[in-house]
Order: C-alpha cells, then structure tokens, then sequence
C-alpha cells in the first residue's frame, strides 16, 4: 500500500471545508449525536467544585424547547437570533 506523505504545512494549504449550501448544524452536532448516543455527555458544566453533565438526549430536548418557542414568538427561517443565558 503506497502511502501519501504530507507537511503539517502543505496539509493546511491543501485544506478546504466541504460544506453543503444548505446545512443545519444542529442537526449535525446535536440530532445526529442524539439519535447515535442518547445518554453520552454533551455538556459539562462546573460551578465551583460541582459538575453538571447534559446529555445530547437532554441538549435535543433543550435545543427542540428553545426551537419551538421561538417559533411561538414569530421567529421563522432567516432571522437572526441571539441567546444569552447568565
């Protein structure tokens, strides 16, 4: 088997994203995740000495609630949003 050597350096030059013109990126990193692997850690999150671990169900179920209220609100494809949480 012939193998192709590559730089770190020609690998970035080379480098080019395959990005469809239309593409939902939470389907791909949280749907798919979701459907693949319920139950593994998406999200850790640490205040103080105390961790909370989401799991992709969990951040679906989070990512569909927030989807669907924004719908109710007259949010629909295009608009821009921003969600800040403290």
């Amino acid at each position: 088997m012939l193998r192709r050597r590559y730089t770190y350096r020609k690998l970035c030059q080379e480098f080019e994203w395959d990005i469809p013109d239309r593409l939902n990126m939470a389907e791909q990193a949280v749907y798919w995740w979701a459907n693949y692997a319920a139950l593994r850690p998406a999200l850790l999150e640490w205040t103080g000495q105390k961790c909370r671990s989401v799991s992709y169900g969990g951040l679906a179920n989070m990512a569909s609630a927030l989807a669907g209220h924004l719908q109710s609100i007259g949010v629909t494809r295009g608009d821009r949003v921003g969600v800040l949480r403290s």
